[in-house]
Parts: structure tokens; C-alpha cells; sequence
């Protein structure tokens, strides 16, 4: 969910202070959480504070240059990097323009992470410095842009009608070959709504 996207290098406050979620989509619900606190904090991760307006600009400068390399609504982007910042930033991104994002781990073999990128027909897979060269060179691959340092704002326009499935996760399956599932908006934030609830 939106609210462990960056693992254990990154503490995510994406979902606090709460809203109540009025939305079908994940990227929708980032968005009414920065209109509604967009000076709050949103992330920590490294030593860096992140408000929900950064943040959203950061999100919204990478995804411009995720449209430059073709990702389209339904297009499969891959996503080679630590959990970080970064990560988050990868994630948002793709769903920002109704993209399906499948998350790579960066400690598995280059050849598995070929046969996932291949098998799952990725149109892109987004990489850091220390990760770019985990994946084959035939795949393109996109670093994530740094931190933004101004106010500089979007000039695209998202496709938030689009529906397409949120994530394609792959796990070993029976036999050890890699098996994708995809799994839709509605169903994470079903999820995350639920995750709520539960805290004290």
C-alpha cells in the first residue's frame, strides 16, 4: 500500500494526517491527501523531510519523462530500486499516468530479473545509479530524477480516467518460475482503508 511503499529506508507518513478517501485510484488518493496538506510531511527518508507539495512535484517532473519514453496508460514499468525516496517518486509516477508497475528486487540474479522483464513485456524499467546495471541491456531503463529544488509545476495532463491494473507482482510460483498477479486500485485501497481502521 501507499503507506510501506518505501520499506525500511524510508518512513512514509503518505496517508497522515488522514483524509477520507473519496477516490477509486491510488494516484487520486495521493492527490486529495496533497490538496488537503500539501505543507505537511509525506516522507523521511535519509535524513530528508518531504512535504506532500514536493513531493507531488517531484512525482509529476518524472513522470513527464516516463511520457517522453512512451509510457502510456497499460503500459508494464519495471522498478529496480531501493527503497527509498526514489521509490516512492518510480511508483506514483507510473500510476500518475496509468501505468502498471512491477516492482524488481535489485538483489536477484540479473538473468531472473531478465526473464520477469521479458515475460511481463515491460516497456521500461526504472533504475538508480547503483542498480542500473542489475538489469539487461536490452530493457531500457530511466534513473529517477533528484529531488526537485524549485517550485517549478507540471504542465501535463493525466489520464485519471484510465483503468488499468495498479501493480503486477511476480513471486517464484510452485515450480520456481516466476509467476505475475495483478492486482487493482480498488482492491489496495480496500486495503489501506482497512489498515486504517486498525490503528489505535
Amino acid at each position: 500500500s501507499l503507506v510501506r511503499l518505501a520499506g525500511n529506508h524510508a518512513h512514509s507518513l503518505l496517508v497522515s494526517p488522514a483524509v477520507e478517501l473519496e477516490v477509486s485510484r491510488l494516484i487520486a488518493a495521493f492527490d486529495q491527501q496533497c490538496q488537503a496538506s500539501p505543507r505537511s510531511l509525506a516522507l523521511l527518508c535519509d535524513g530528508r523531510s518531504i512535504s506532500y507539495s514536493c513531493l507531488s512535484q517531484w512525482v509529476d517532473g518524472f513522470a513527464e519523462r516516463l511520457h517522453e519514453q512512451q509510457v502510456v496508460p497499460g503500459s508494464i514499468v519495471g522498478i529496480c530500486v531501493e527503497r527509498t525516496a526514489e521509490y516512492v517518486v518510480a511508483v506514483l509516477a507510473s500510476l500518475r499516468l496509468g501505468a502498471t508497475y512491477m516492482p524488481l528486487d535489485h538483489a536477484s540474479p540479473t538473468e531472473r530479473l531478465g526473464m520477469i522483464l521479458h515475460q511481463s513485456q515491460a516497456r521500461l524499467v526504472i533504475v538508480s545509479e547503483s542498480t542500473r546495471g542489475k538489469t539487461p541491456s536490452e530493457i531500457r531503463s530511466l534513473a529517477v530524477d533528484a529531488m526537485p529544488v524549485d517550485e517549478r509545476r507540471s504542465t501535463g495532463s493525466w489520464p485519471l480516467e484510465a483503468r488499468h491494473p495498479a501493480v503486477l507482482m511476480y513471486t517464484s510460483g510452485s515450480t520456481g518460475t516466476p509467476k505475475g498477479v495483478l492486482l487493482h486500485d480498488e482492491a489496495i485501497l480496500t486495503r489501506l482503508q482497512w489498515s486504517r481502521s486498525q490503528e489505535p
